[in-house]
């Protein structure tokens, strides 16, 4: 039963279907207390589901930059008056031993260690006109292998000799 209730007197009556003009209809069936009470828990479990996609979404991008952060990182740097080139990685366990193109080095530091070598090592080291190095590093206790590669700096390891350098500005 709908029930309308008069703007202007605020009488009540039944009424069909069709509403007279001026008359604000009010329903009388009985509320729906098991979907009224369902809305608040749908969107708490709509909350929670959003929530564990964020972290979801978190976590993976943690665990792409901690992978990222295991991968060997080379720069040029000066040492002793000359130039040199650093390697940065990480191991397991300071133990570990690690190698330059298949060539032993020794390293400093623990579980991040570096490496300082003289350009012209890595020369002996290096295919003419490599552009990365292969970095291989042995677990002590499991003895086996991680080998990865490391980009060099840009011209490294090629012709550096110019005979000129024609900049045109356009």
């Amino acid at each position: 039963m709908i029930i309308a209730r008069s703007a202007l007197t605020g009488t009540t009556q039944d009424i069909a279907p069709c509403m007279a003009p001026g008359l604000i209809a009010e329903d009388t069936r009985p509320s729906n207390s098991v979907t009224e009470a369902a809305l608040p828990r749908e969107r708490s479990l709509f909350a929670g589901r959003i929530a564990a996609m964020v972290l979801a979404v978190a976590a993976i991008t943690l665990a792409t930059r901690a992978h990222a952060a295991a991968e060997p990182n080379t720069r040029l740097v000066k040492c002793e008056g000359k130039s040199c080139l650093l390697i940065t990685g990480e191991r397991d366990s300071p133990r570990s031993a690690v190698q330059i193109n298949d060539h032993p080095i020794n390293v400093q530091g623990g579980r991040h260690w570096r490496a300082e070598l003289p350009l012209s090592r890595v020369r002996e080291l290096s295919a003419p006109f490599a552009r990365s190095i292969e970095v291989t590093v042995y677990n002590a206790e499991s003895g086996g292998a991680t080998t990865r590669d490391a980009d060099l700096p840009i011209g490294l390891m090629g012709h550096t000799d110019l005979a000129s350098l024609i900049v045109r500005a356009r």
